[in-house]
């Protein structure tokens, strides 16, 4: 998932390199240049950490890292004294640092509990996903307003600024944009595996009344999430998360249209033969006719020969979904690990 990360860059020229206020303004924006530098290296590898496979488990330790860093930035800005009796900049890179350390305390908490809540419904992932989305419009929209009190305050001063992305800055884009391509598709996968748990749930607990209900959810939201993939393009070339999710989403499909009738024939030839069972019990042996014994011994075949089929069915299926979760898994891990910059 994606991890917001501080987008001010701190970028200038100066039109004269004459005049000790202008020296002196650019010195002040240093000084609070160096802080932002610093979180913004610290943030970049909290993001370049949550995506790539090994380094997860250091997430914890690099937010209180970040946490205790912004505090004494904080503390350092704020200790500045006014520009020419003015503390309007100041006071802003103070803000933002404090909008900061308010996602870093509070919504990425909620963000780790979301995470580490095992067993996900479809609408906390989904929420989790949003919740991101909304965090990294809020520091952008923040980052805006930053760079916005930066050009007022160098302008004043006869500075003039130039566009230009650093280097971390650059990688943070990319990120953006392999998530913006990679949550989607996550959430089709998703949607499709919670309906297929819920199918084979059923099954194990023999409950036909939701066999068929999650069979049909299944089936609708499998071709549903297969529609969407045929309209979502590769991602600079790489086809290889569409394509993992799209298998998964046909097996899931054949899954219900191609083995739900024979499911459905098996738990027929059960109920036959356990009345065929409690039939012949019931009567003592002396009174067993001939068409008895041959109804009998009828549904006990019919029902040797469904659950044979029923146990090959169910090998190839658990071989099938087990083969593509994994194909899934490492696809998805390996798209990560290939386009989102590491540190």
């Amino acid at each position: 998932m994606k991890k917001a990360c501080l987008l001010v860059v701190f970028v200038f020229c100066l039109v004269c390199t004459a005049g000790a206020q202008r020296l002196k303004a650019v010195s002040y924006m240093n000084t609070i240049e160096r802080e932002f530098k610093m979180i913004q290296e610290n943030m970049w590898y909290y993001t370049s950490a949550a995506s790539h496979k090994g380094a997860a488990g250091k997430l914890g330790a690099k937010r209180d890292e970040l946490i205790k860093q912004i505090e004494l930035s904080i503390q350092a800005i704020s200790a500045m004294k006014p520009f020419e009796n003015s503390t309007r900049f100041r006071d802003s890179a103070v803000a933002f640092l404090r909008l900061n350390y308010q996602v870093l305390q509070d919504d990425f908490a909620a963000i780790m509990q979301l995470q580490n809540t095992t067993e996900k419904t479809f609408e906390q992932v989904e929420a989790y996903i949003q919740l991101q989305e909304a965090i990294d419009k809020k520091l952008a929209e923040a980052g805006r307003m930053m760079d916005e009190e930066q050009v007022i305050f160098g302008t004043a001063y006869g500075l003039a600024f130039t566009e230009k992305k650093d280097r971390v800055t650059i990688k943070q884009q990319i990120a953006d944009s392999v998530y913006d391509y990679y949550n989607p598709i996550y959430l089709i996968f998703y949607r499709s595996y919670l309906d297929e748990l819920n199918f084979v749930t059923s099954q194990t607990k023999q409950d036909t009344t939701n066999l068929d209900k999650y069979g049909n959810v299944l089936l609708q939201n499998a071709k549903a999430g297969l529609a969407q993939l045929a309209a979502i393009n590769s991602f600079k070339g790489d086809t290889s998360l569409k394509a993992a999710c799209s298998q998964m989403l046909e097996f899931y499909e054949a899954e219900v249209e191609q083995n739900y009738q024979d499911l459905k024939a098996y738990y027929l030839q059960k109920q036959q033969f356990v009345a065929a069972k409690a039939k012949i019990d019931a009567l003592p042996a002396e009174q067993r006719t001939s068409a008895d014994v041959i109804a009998y011994n009828q549904a006990v075949t019919n029902y040797n020969e469904a659950t044979s089929k029923r146990n090959s069915a169910d090998q190839y299926l658990n071989q099938t979904r087990n083969r593509l979760i994994a194909n899934w898994n490492i696809m998805a891990q390996a798209f990560k690990d290939r386009h989102v910059p590491k540190r």
